[in-house]
Parts: C-alpha cells; structure tokens; sequence
C-alpha cells in the first residue's frame, strides 16, 4: 500500500454563516445617539413593552418586535428590565425596554429609524390640511383682488368722461402708502389704511390739516394721497368711496348708501352725457 504525505487540510466547512451584524462595543457602552424629531423626549426617556414600541415607530422596514427578535438571535439582546407592579403594566409582561436604547441600538447598527405608517399617513394629511389653509388663503386675497380691479373698470369709464385718468385699485394705493407723520401740505383726494386695508377716503386743499384732525378719531397707521385740482376734489374722492367702500365711510342721511360729495346716481347720469 502506497502512503502519500502530504500537508494536512482541515475539511471546509460549507455551512458556516458569518453573523448578519457584528456585536458592536457600543452595545455595552451605552452611547447616546441623536434623538429622531418626530419622538418626544418623555416618550424618548420612557420604558414600553414590544408591542407598545411597535406603535411608537419602525426600524427602518422592521417592526420593533422584529429588530429585538433579531438582535436576540444574534446573540446581542437590546437591554430590557422586569417591570414594577405600581407602573401599570399587564401582569402578563415581563419584559420592558427603554425607548431611548432600542433607537440608540437600531442607529448604531446602522439601522434608520421611521415614524410608524399610520402617523405618517396622518402627518401627511396634516401637511395636506395646511396646504389647503394656505390656498384657501390666498384665493381668499386673489378674489379680493379681482372685486377690487372689477369695481375699478366699472368707475373708469365715468373718470374718463371726467377727463380723469384711470382709478387706482386698491392694492396700488396701499403699495404707495406713506407712514404717518410725514404729511405735506397739498391739495387731493387722501386714502387712511389700516393693516393693508384703505379704511376711509376724503379730499382736503390742505391734506396735513385734515389728516391731524382724523389721527384724534380715526385709527390708521399709514397714508396715500392723489395731487388733484380744487375742482376736481368732489367728483374723485366720490368715485374712489363708491368703488372702495371703506369701512369707516359715514352713511347718507338716508343710511342706504356711503357718503360721498356726489351720489352714485348722480355719477352715472354725469358719466353718461
């Protein structure tokens, strides 16, 4: 019998698996990892059992159950503490865990950490909720806009067979206002706005004088006003009360309409001939 020498080899061993994560040091050393936004801190220093923690929040595809079973397969159990019978969990549980290491331990591993599908589902609708606030919003201020350009074509034509130019709408008076205080002595038609919103409409030859007088009993913060000659005062502030509608306008004596040196009757049968 011929004898072969030869070096010896150990037999492979075909069925050996390496560990799907390796133990890190950091799962004796507790270390603080970054607390996820969407988990408070009382919940983020609190204790829950597994199936609370499910509700809490996700391991990346993971449910919390699912992470802990994993780690324990792996030989590297997450912490966890027997309960105290005054902490109000079922007699049942035996097995606690702080909500604090299991994110530390699921971040360490490499793992994200996710808002559980239900509440990101209502966060979701949450944000659509206040998109919706906002365009409400804004086609609130949109249609404002339009009435207020609308109300504007409607009077134009009476300017024009005044020889007036076009009315200012509202937003441009507002865009032109001055802060209050710094008034001159001029002749025109006078626009008072309070919070972006022309309040009251008047003419003055002298607009600082009169502009004193409505600062006692009137409240505005700032102002606009439109050069304009003596005799054309009545026919453009009425135009701009009839158009406007300022809330602090007085009534006719009748009380069913503004008051305004002209009529708006009286406008129209004016703007026709």
């Amino acid at each position: 019998m011929s004898v072969l020498y030869g070096t010896h080899r150990p037999p492979k061993k075909f069925f050996s698996k390496n560990p799907l994560t390796t133990p890190l040091s950091s799962h004796n050393v507790p270390l603080r990892m970054e607390k996820p936004e969407f988990i408070s801190e009382e919940v983020y220093a609190s204790d829950f059992t597994r199936g609370s923690l499910d509700k809490l929040f996700r391991v990346s595809t993971m449910k919390v159950t699912s992470f802990i079973s994993k780690c324990e397969l792996l030989g590297s159990p997450v912490p966890y503490r027997s309960p105290k019978r005054h902490e109000g969990f079922s007699v049942h549980t035996s097995k606690v865990y702080s909500c604090s290491e299991v994110i530390d331990r699921a971040l360490s591993d490499g793992f994200e950490v996710f808002p559980t599908e239900s509440d990101e589902l209502k966060r979701t609708e949450d944000e659509l909720k206040r998109d919706i606030d906002l365009l409400r919003a804004e086609l609130s201020i949109l249609e404002h806009r339009r009435k207020d350009l609308g109300r504007v074509m409607e009077f134009d034509d009476i300017a024009f067979s005044f020889g007036l130019k076009n009315l200012y709408s509202e937003q441009e008076i507002v865009n032109s206002s001055r802060l209050y205080g710094d008034l001159e002595s001029v002749c025109g038609v006078y626009f008072l706005i309070d919070r972006g919103e022309v309040v009251y409409v008047g003419q003055s030859v002298n607009v600082f004088s009169r502009m004193r007088e409505h600062s006692k009993s009137k409240k505005f913060d700032s102002y606009v006003y439109i050069n304009c000659s003596k005799g054309d005062l009545d026919i453009l502030e009425s135009l701009y009360i009839h158009v406007l509608r300022p809330p602090l306008q007085g009534r006719s004596s009748q009380g069913d309409s503004l008051a305004a040196p002209i009529s708006l009757s009286r406008l129209l049968r004016m703007g026709r001939r």
